[in-house]
This record gives C-alpha cells, sequence and structure tokens, in this order.
C-alpha cells in the first residue's frame, strides 16, 4: 500500500468517527473510486463537497479536518481528466472554475483558523484560476480576496488594489461579456467599496454610493428574468441604507428606507396593494387596526401621513409557504419599522408592523423570535397608555395634526385616549405579554430565564386593572424563575424583586387608607346620628311647649265668654 492509498485510508477512519456521516461516506467512496479511474475532476468535487460539509459544521468536528479534504480537492482539481488530451492544457489555463472554488474554500477553512497569510495565497490562486472565464466568477474571487483585508489583515490600501483591479477588469470586458453578469459584478464590487467605507466610519460616503450607484445597479439586476441567485436585492440595500442613516441621525430619512424594503418584499410575493382612499383615516379606525382581517373584509387604509400610506395587506393567511418557511426578511423588516415608530410615539402603526410580525413568526413556527417580538408589542401598547392624554370623547384613539407634506408621520402628532380605550389596550397588553410568556416557554423550556420580564409587565398591567391577587401571584413566579435561572445579582432579578417591595408598599397604603376613610366614615355617620337626636329633642320640646300653650289658651277662652254673658 503506498503512501496515497494510507491517506485515503486514514480519511476514511475519520469520517467513520464523525456523527451523522453516512451520506459523506458515501461521497468519499465515490471520490477515492473516481481517482482511481482518473476522473480527477469528478473526484475533486466529491472532496470538495465533503470539506465544505465539515466546514459548515464548525466546531462540531475536528479544526483542520474540513483543511484536509479542501487540500486534496484542490490537489485533484490542478489535474485534467484522462480523456482531456495534453494539447489542451495549456488552453485550459484560466478556465478551471472548480480550482477557484477549490482555493477559495480551502482559503476561508485556513481564515477561520487564522493564517491569513496562507488564505491570501489561496484566494490569489483561485483569482488565477479563473481568470479566463466570465466576470461574475472572477467577481466572487476578488470578493474574497478583498473581504480578507477588510475585515481581517485591514490593509486598506490592498484593498483599494484588489477594487482597482476589479474596477479595471469591469471596464475593459464591458462590450465582450453577458451584460447580466457585469451587473451582478458591480452590484458586489459597489457593496465591498460601500461596506469598506463603513468600517472607516465614513457613513456619508457609504449612504452616498449605495444611493447614487448600489441601489439603481441593484433595481436593474432584479428585472433580470433569467439572473442568478444573488445575494444583493434592492429590499437589502434599503436596509442598509435604513442603517446608515439612523447612524447619522436622519430618522425620516432612514423610515423611508424601511418602507421602501418592505413594499419590495411585499411587491415580490404580490402581497402588495396600493391604498385607494387618499383621505385620511382618523375615527373610523379602531385604535390599534390589526392587519389579520377576514380576506372579504377590507383592511384598514392608513392615512396619508402614514409610514405604510403606500402598503396595504389584504390577507396575511394567503402568503406562499416559502415566505412562511423560508423567507423572514419581511418579519424581520416589520420588526425594524415597528420599533422604529415606537422610538417616534406613533404607537399605532407601531403596534400594526409588530401584530404582523407576529403573526409571520408564529406561521413560521419560531417561537424564540415570535416571544421577543410579542413583547416589544406589548410594551408598545404600555407605551401607548403612558403618553397618551386622557379624551371627553368615545372614539378612543384619534390622530389631529397630520402633516399632508411630510413622508413620514408628522412629529406634531397628538394622541388622546378615553378610560374605555385605556382599560381596553391594557387587557390587550396582558394577553400579549401571556402570549410572549406562552412562545418563550415553547422556545427555552418551561419556567426559563426568558419569561422574567414578561410576566413583570403582566403584573403591572394585572395591577393597573385591578387585579391585585394576579399581579402578585406573577410576581412570586417571576422572582422565583430569576433567582433559579438568573441569579440574585442579575438586574432583572432586582427589577422583580424592587416591583414586588413597591406593590405590597401599595397594598399597605391602600388598606391604611381604606381604614382611614372607613373610620372617616364611621365617625361622620356617628356625628350625623347624634346630630339628628340632639334635633329631634329639640323639636320635642318646642312641640310640648306649643301643645301646653294651646291647652291654656282654650281652657281661657270659655271662662270669657261666660263673664260676658253674664
Amino acid at each position: 500500500m503506498n503512501k496515497r492509498e494510507e491517506y485515503f485510508e486514514k480519511l476514511g477512519d475519520f469520517l467513520q468517527t464523525v456523527d451523522g456521516v453516512s451520506s459523506l461516506l458515501d461521497q468519499f467512496v465515490k471520490g477515492v473510486s473516481a481517482e482511481r479511474k482518473g476522473d480527477f475532476q469528478t473526484a475533486a468535487q466529491f472532496f470538495l463537497s465533503i470539506g465544505v460539509e465539515l466546514f459548515q459544521r464548525g466546531d462540531a468536528v475536528e479544526p483542520n479536518a474540513a483543511e484536509r479534504f479542501m487540500r486534496m480537492g484542490v490537489e485533484l482539481a490542478r489535474k485534467w481528466d484522462h480523456k482531456v488530451p495534453e494539447y489542451l492544457y495549456s488552453v485550459l489555463e484560466g478556465h478551471n472554475f472548480l480550482l477557484g472554488d477549490s482555493n477559495a474554500w480551502l482559503g476561508h477553512a485556513l481564515t477561520r483558523r487564522g493564517r491569513l497569510d496562507v488564505a491570501e495565497a489561496c484566494f490569489s490562486a483561485a483569482v488565477k484560476a479563473v481568470q479566463h472565464l466570465d466576470v461574475r466568477e472572477v467577481g466572487e474571487k476578488l470578493l474574497c480576496a478583498a473581504h480578507i483585508h477588510r475585515m481581517h489583515t485591514r490593509n486598506v490600501s490592498a484593498h483599494k488594489a484588489i477594487i482597482r483591479k476589479w474596477s479595471a477588469m469591469l471596464e475593459e470586458r464591458k462590450f465582450t461579456d453577458c451584460e447580466m453578469n457585469l451587473v451582478h459584478s458591480r452590484v458586489q464590487l459597489l457593496t465591498e467599496r460601500q461596506a469598506l467605507y463603513t468600517v472607516r466610519n465614513k457613513l456619508y460616503k457609504a449612504y452616498t454610493l449605495g444611493k447614487m450607484e448600489l441601489l439603481p445597479a441593484a433595481e436593474r439586476l432584479e428585472n433580470f428574468p433569467l439572473r442568478r441567485r444573488c445575494s444583493i436585492s434592492p429590499a437589502l440595500v434599503h436596509d442598509n441604507l435604513s442603517k446608515l442613516s439612523i447612524q447619522q441621525g436622519e430618522h425620516q430619512q432612514a423610515e423611508q428606507h424601511i418602507r421602501a424594503a418592505l413594499q419590495c418584499r411585499l411587491q415580490k410575493y404580490n402581497m402588495l396593494r396600493v391604498a385607494s382612499d387618499p383621505s385620511p383615516s382618523t375615527s373610523s379606525s379602531p385604535p390599534f387596526p390589526a392587519p389579520f382581517s377576514n380576506p372579504s373584509t377590507p383592511s384598514p387604509v392608513p392615512s396619508t401621513s402614514s409610514p405604510l400610506n403606500e402598503v396595504v395587506v389584504p390577507n396575511w393567511d394567503g402568503m406562499p409557504s416559502k415566505v412562511v418557511d423560508h423567507d423572514m426578511d419581511l418579519a424581520l423588516n416589520l420588526t425594524r419599522l415597528g420599533e422604529h415608530l415606537i422610538v417616534q410615539k406613533q404607537h399605532a402603526r407601531a403596534a400594526w408592523c409588530l401584530r404582523a410580525a407576529a403573526r409571520l413568526l408564529l406561521a413560521a413556527h419560531r417561537p424564540a423570535q415570535q416571544g421577543r417580538i410579542l413583547h416589544t408589542l406589548g410594551m408598545c401598547l404600555v407605551a401607548a397608555v403612558r403618553h397618551a392624554p386622557l379624551a371627553s370623547s368615545s372614539q378612543g384613539l384619534s390622530y389631529t395634526g397630520a402633516s399632508t407634506t411630510s413622508p413620514g408621520l408628522s412629529k406634531n402628532t397628538s394622541t388622546s385616549l378615553t378610560p374605555a380605550a385605556i382599560k381596553a389596550i391594557q387587557e390587550e397588553a396582558a394577553a400579549v405579554f401571556s402570549e410572549a410568556v406562552a412562545a418563550k416557554e415553547a422556545a427555552f423550556g418551561e419556567d426559563c430565564g426568558a419569561i422574567v420580564e414578561s410576566l413583570g409587565m403582566r403584573a403591572e398591567m394585572l395591577w393597573d386593572l385591578n387585579q391585585a391577587t394576579a399581579s402578585e401571584e406573577d410576581l412570586q413566579r417571576a422572582l422565583k424563575v430569576a433567582r433559579s435561572r438568573l441569579g440574585d445579582k442579575d438586574p432583572a432579578t432586582k427589577k422583580i424583586l424592587q416591583q414586588l417591595v413597591g406593590m405590597k408598599a401599595k397594598k399597605k397604603a391602600m388598606e391604611d387608607a381604606l381604614g382611614r376613610l372607613i373610620g372617616a366614615r364611621i365617625a361622620e355617620e356617628k356625628a350625623i346620628l347624634f346630630a339628628c337626636k340632639n334635633s329631634s329633642s329639640d323639636s320635642d320640646l318646642r312641640e310640648l311647649e306649643t301643645r301646653d300653650g294651646s291647652s291654656a289658651e282654650a281652657r281661657g277662652r270659655p271662662a270669657s265668654s261666660s263673664g260676658h254673658s253674664h
């Protein structure tokens, strides 16, 4: 047995020690068989797929296991199959996409282990292996080479050199390569340039580049019906622009990009309907309109100043299963928009967005994210009650002072709530916190540490709803879970303890006040009774005197009359 056979045997013995490797062993056997037959390119594909699978498992396997299989893939990819004549070797140089992929994956594995100099050499070899292929293949390898200088070596000059080489290649091939590949490679180039500006804290340049160049290129790429899968879509570009706007303090600008990203995703799945009613919606809408109505019932249309004025979702239940199961970008975008509107104190519209995101996560069976969103929704309802003044009307939550010139909500928008609306929102908030507790327990187990905050907020809502016993039970449970899961020194435990102490102090104060009120009421009743007794005795005396005088007068009248007669 030669050394190569011994090496293959060691690789096979290693794969048998890894859990769940039946498919990997099958690929390994096929790769060794192809190598013995002289089909080196086919064998390289099998070894590379094994290395990628081990690389994606991360720390679950030996650190250098993926590197060993990838190196074998690189070695085999350098050789052409026995059917290829030798005179084509020089012609095929620079057209070996399999060698480029093998070197690129090997570079990623070495980067994870911290061997940056060897990884840089692997990325350079990957670029050289595909240099005569289309610009998309070359651009992906140049992207790997630029990424290692941006994120790991922090060598700005080397990064700029790769970007200049990339731009020159695009300019050189703009009349010879496929237009779709040119646009795809340009989108990747602009994305890398924007990322470098962001790392160097040049936020304005990053935003300008993304809005003026990257966004039109991404929209142009989106229009190609036969395009290959691209990681950069217009919605993701808008997401990045919104983050940059928030970092620069441009919240209205960020809201516009969040709205545009939401619109792109809804349009992608044919869920977008333009609002037909241009008039603002005021008292006719419920306090917190929910987007989960029956398909036959028209959805509430936000006002023209709403950040959702162009987006109305008629039926969330009719979404394609691929949206629910695989694409959570829509839920993430709705969550970000809801959190942004909470900061803007637009609680009704924020609740709309958070309800929609929670519904998507419920359909996707993701209880951990759903619990977090439901807790945020509950906090939004609590903030709506705390920040809204009381109203004398019975319309509940109403919006006034909305500006039609602003693309977002006016900063002068005011809200007013009636006592009945406040009670209804508090009841809904308590129910939402209950759902958040259930979702977190479904994700992390019963009595997990994640439910402490939600239990505390539910107890607060129950206290406001005059359910003191249930509120105290929630706080006692939250304190028990916090002490067992988080410890006595955790801030959440201290907060729950302070909340429980404060509640008991409030109950004691209420009992004392009630006792004083009862005592004052009893004293008042005694005083009234005593006053009644005194007033009745005085009236009896006056009545007796009046009656005696009347008797005497009656006795005197007959005597005088008899004398007169006499």
